[in-house]
């Protein structure tokens, strides 16, 4: 049968360094509330079962990565926030997911976020609906990588907030059919990646990033003119023959 339920007394595990219990299928129930002050890990991909994420009781200075991907986790409570030096969180393909809470902004450490597969997010929490963090700052400070493959997006406004994402290099938003349109991404000046495929009703973007070195957009068909740099490279596409984008406008950012 296999872990059911790990016991409330491993929450308060302070020496605990990593906790690994991916691949526990039948796992339904994490102790109530977490005191882990030393733990770096949690990995608890493939609990396919598994539905509630625990109270942070503490500041977990120590943690470093959470790995969620394919569990059945429906929310996160705003204690999260308290997993202050969090870099990376993985909550891919959990189609349980209702929504994102604004309390994430506050992981002021966190370089990677991934919400791929993530079905029922029609909005990313954005900046004029979420509180201040510390001392009035807001957003990712140390965002590096955001990934929100085959998301059920409607509109990307939280790209509005350049000041949230001031490190971002890395940006996944393919497979996000109903977006039709994208702000202008020039003023974000840290961003060299951007992945756009199967972006099908993706009418238009305003402008991109001058330093931006690595576009893809195959199967935006309804893709109108963008302002393209001659040095930028589209992978699959030849420098004369760029199929998904009906009209292009070759151009040197100044």
């Amino acid at each position: 049968m296999g872990l059911v339920k790990v016991d409330n007394s491993v929450g308060y595990l302070e020496k605990l360094v990593r906790l690994s219990l991916g691949g526990c299928g039948n796992l339904l129930k994490l102790p109530d509330e977490l005191h882990w002050r030393s733990l770096e890990t949690l990995m608890l991909a493939g609990c396919y079962k598994l539905e509630m994420f625990p109270e942070v009781m503490v500041k977990m200075a120590s943690f470093e990565k959470l790995r969620l991907q394919r569990t059945a986790i429906k929310e996160l409570p705003a204690s999260i926030v308290n997993l202050v030096s969090v870099k990376s969180i993985d909550l891919s393909f959990c189609s349980n997911l209702i929504t994102v809470s604004c309390s994430i902004y506050g992981l002021r450490n966190l370089e990677s976020l991934d919400l791929r597969g993530f079905w029922s997010l029609e909005e990313f929490p954005w900046q004029n609906e979420c509180s201040t963090g510390p001392a009035g700052s807001i957003g990712f400070p140390s965002l590096l990588c955001l990934k929100l493959i085959r998301c059920n997006l409607q509109e990307v406004q939280f790209l509005d907030s350049v000041n949230c994402f001031p490190k971002i290099s890395e940006l996944f938003l393919s497979e996000n059919e109903i977006i039709i349109k994208i702000p202008s991404l020039s003023n974000f000046e840290n961003l060299e990646k951007l992945y756009i495929d199967g972006c099908r009703r993706l009418e238009e973007i305003n402008g991109l990033p001058r330093h931006l070195r690595v576009l893809t957009a195959n199967g935006c068909g309804s893709l109108g003119r963008i302002p393209l740099r001659p040095e930028l490279y589209l992978p699959g596409y030849h420098q004369h023959q760029r199929n998904c984008l009906k009209h292009f406008e070759p151009r040197i950012w100044f």
